[in-house]
């Protein structure tokens, strides 16, 4: 699989107001898994409806792309 930098959560998974802490490793293609990073804290905000992502997208610019979880469309 290639490389990503983002990860995703379903809505669902977190919730508004609450503090989180995240690590991450990393497999190489040759299987071997890197050191744990360093915890990263954050706080889920409120969900953002599709059709106000999508608004704010256009207003941005072509270049951005929302798509809901699953979607295959680019």
């Amino acid at each position: 699989a290639a490389f990503s930098a983002t990860a995703a959560v379903p809505a669902t998974g977190l919730a508004a107001g609450r503090t989180y802490r995240a690590r991450v490793r990393h497999k190489d293609s040759s299987g071997r898994w890197s050191h744990w990073s360093s915890p990263l804290q954050f706080q889920a905000g409120a969900a953002v409806p599709w059709a106000d992502l999508e608004r704010l997208c256009a207003d941005v610019g072509p270049h951005w792309a929302v798509r809901p979880p699953g979607s295959t469309r680019r």
